[in-house]
C-alpha cells in the first residue's frame, strides 16, 4: 500500500481560475489586488489597471474599449467576487493515488497522509493519527511562530546596524578633524621650508633649527599621547570599550557600503565613453554638517568627492524583483542630465513605477515617466536634447539611448513621433547595421537583468520599482 500527494481536484482549480485576474493570473485580494469593474463591464485587479493607466492609452484588455478619462481610484469594487473569495481559500483534500479517496488524515509516526481505506486496511496500529485539517492548522501555527522569531532577529540586527551608523557619524567627524590637523601641519612645514631656504645668517638658521626641533618634539608628544590614550582606553570602563567597538563597527559598515565599481571591457570603443574630465569636489565636515564645495576651485590636497555619474534601476515583474541595473552616464550630455533627474525625481517626474512600453529590435524601451499626480509624462524635462549626427553610434550591447516617443496623432490617426521626450531604451545585444541616434550611457553591471526582462511577455509588466544614484568613494 502506498499513498502520495496529488494535485487538488478540478473543481477547486476552476474556482481559483474564476477568482483570478485575466491579466496577471493572480487571485484577487481585499487590499492590493482588489477586483475593479471597468465601465465596459470587465473586471481586473487594481495593480494591473494602475499599470495600464500609466501607459497613457487606457484600453480594456478584453474588449479593447477606451477608458482614457476614467480614474482607477473611482472604479467600482466587484463585491460579488470578494464575497466568494473565502471559498477559494477553504481546505482542499488531496487525493490518494492508491484508492482515489480524499486524504483526510495525517499519520505523525509515518509522516504520511492517509485516506480512510489506507487507515483501516493495513496501517500499523498504535500510530499517532490526526485529521488533515488539524495537522495543517497546527503546522501553520508552528511555522507562524518560527517566522515571527525571524522577524525579531532581523529587528535586533537592524538596531545594531543603526548603532553602527551612529558610530559612523562619530568616526567621520574624527577623520575630518585629523585630516584638518594634518593639512595645518603641512602648511606650517611648507612655510618653514621656504623660510629655511631663504636664511642668510647664523641667527636665522639657528631660529629655524629650533623651529624644526620644536616641530619634532610636538610630533613625538603626539605619538606618545596616542600611546598613553590607548593604554588608558584599555583600562577604561565598559562604556569606553563600547564606543571603540562602535567605531570598529562603523569602519566595517563603511567598507561594506562602498559601491562596487566595475571596469568596462577593454574592447569598448572610446567613443562610447564620457571623454570629459572627471571632476572632484572638495568635501569638509563642519559643525555636524558635511560640506561639498564648489567645483570652481578644486583643492587636490584635501579630501574630495568624485561627482556621481552612475545610476541604478531596479526592475521587477509583477512584484518579483529581477535585480538591479547599474548605468554609467556620460554627464556632458543633456540627455544624461535629464536621465539623472528622472532617476532621482529632482525635477518632479520620475521613473519609479513606470512600465516598459515595447521592444524596438533588441532595445527594451520606456516611453514615459510619471509625474506627481501619478500621470504619464512624455515631454522632455530639458531643451535641445542631442539627436543624430555626431551623437549617433552603432548599436552595441548595453548602450542606453534616447528613443522616439509617440504622444500625439495626426488627422489620419497616425502616431506622430518626437525626439524631445523622456523616452529611453537599453540595448540587449549588438546589432550590425543598426544606429542608435542618441546614446548617453552604458550598462556597467546587471545587463543580465535587462536581458531577463526583455524575455518577459507581456513586456508591459516589466516595472522600474526603484532608482537612484550610486555614490562614489571619498578619497584624498
Amino acid at each position: 500500500m502506498s499513498t502520495s500527494v496529488s494535485a487538488p481536484g478540478s473543481n477547486s482549480e476552476g474556482l481559483r481560475e474564476a477568482m483570478s485576474c485575466d491579466v496577471c493570473s493572480e487571485v484577487y485580494e481585499r487590499t492590493l489586488r482588489t477586483p475593479l469593474v471597468l465601465p465596459c463591464g470587465h473586471t481586473f485587479c487594481r495593480v494591473c489597471l494602475v499599470a495600464l493607466k500609466k501607459q497613457g492609452n487606457f484600453l480594456c484588455p478584453s474588449c479593447r474599449a477606451v477608458h482614457n478619462n476614467v480614474q482607477v481610484e473611482a472604479l467600482t469594487i466587484n463585491f460579488s467576487l470578494l464575497n466568494i473569495l473565502p471559498f477559494c481559500n477553504e481546505f482542499t483534500f488531496e487525493q490518494c493515488n492508491t484508492h482515489g479517496d480524499d486524504l483526510r488524515y495525517w499519520c505523525c509516526t509515518c509522516d504520511l497522509p492517509l485516506c480512510s481505506l489506507c487507515l483501516y486496511s493495513g496501517h500499523p496500529q498504535g500510530h499517532t493519527v490526526k485529521l488533515a485539517q488539524t495537522f495543517v492548522q497546527e503546522k501553520k501555527r508552528e511555522l507562524t511562530e518560527k517566522i515571527k522569531l525571524f522577524f525579531g532577529n532581523i529587528e535586533d540586527q537592524k538596531k545594531e546596524l543603526r548603532g553602527s551608523f551612529h558610530g559612523l557619524d562619530a568616526l567621520m567627524e574624527e577623520l575630518f578633524h585629523k585630516n584638518a590637523c594634518l593639512q595645518d601641519k603641512l602648511a606650517d612645514l611648507t612655510n618653514l621650508l621656504d623660510e629655511t631656504r631663504k636664511a642668510s645668517d647664523i641667527s636665522s638658521i639657528r631660529n629655524f633649527e629650533k623651529a624644526v626641533k620644536n616641530f619634532k618634539c610636538k610630533e613625538e608628544d603626539a605619538a606618545s599621547g596616542t600611546d598613553v590614550a590607548e593604554k588608558e582606553n584599555a583600562k577604561n570602563s565598559e562604556p569606553a570599550k563600547a564606543k571603540d567597538s562602535k567605531l570598529e563597527e562603523a569602519k566595517s559598515v563603511t567598507k561594506s557600503l562602498e559601491p562596487c565599481q566595475e571596469k568596462e571591457s577593454s574592447g569598448q570603443s572610446s567613443q562610447d565613453q564620457d571623454t570629459t574630465e572627471t571632476k572632484r569636489a572638495t568635501i569638509d565636515y563642519h559643525d555636524g554638517r558635511l560640506l561639498l564645495h564648489s567645483l570652481a576651485k578644486p583643492d587636490s590636497k584635501r579630501l574630495s568627492f568624485q561627482m556621481p555619474s552612475e545610476v541604478f534601476l531596479e526592475l521587477s515583474v509583477d512584484g518579483r524583483c529581477l535585480g538591479r541595473v547599474f548605468i554609467s552616464l556620460w554627464c556632458h550630455m543633456r540627455r544624461a542630465q535629464q536621465f539623472l533627474a528622472l532617476c532621482m525625481g529632482t525635477m518632479g517626474p520620475t521613473l519609479l513605477d513606470t512600465t516598459a512600453s515595447e521592444k524596438v529590435g533588441n532595445v527594451l524601451a520606456w516611453r514615459h515617466a510619471v509625474d506627481g499626480d501619478n500621470k504619464a509624462r512624455t515631454e522632455a524635462l530639458l531643451t535641445n536634447l542631442e539627436w543624430g549626427g555626431q551623437w549617433a553610434k552603432p548599436e552595441t550591447e548595453g548602450l542606453v539611448a534616447g528613443v522616439e516617443s509617440y504622444n500625439s496623432f495626426n488627422m489620419y490617426g497616425q502616431r506622430i513621433s518626437t525626439i524631445n521626450s523622456v523616452a529611453f531604451g537599453i540595448s540587449t545585444e549588438s546589432t550590425a547595421g543598426v544606429i542608435l541616434q542618441a546614446p548617453f550611457g552604458r550598462v556597467v553591471r546587471g545587463l543580465e537583468v535587462v536581458k531577463a526582462a526583455f524575455q518577459h511577455n507581456p513586456i508591459t509588466l516589466v516595472t522600474i520599482t526603484n532608482s537612484g544614484l550610486v555614490l562614489p568613494r571619498i578619497s584624498l
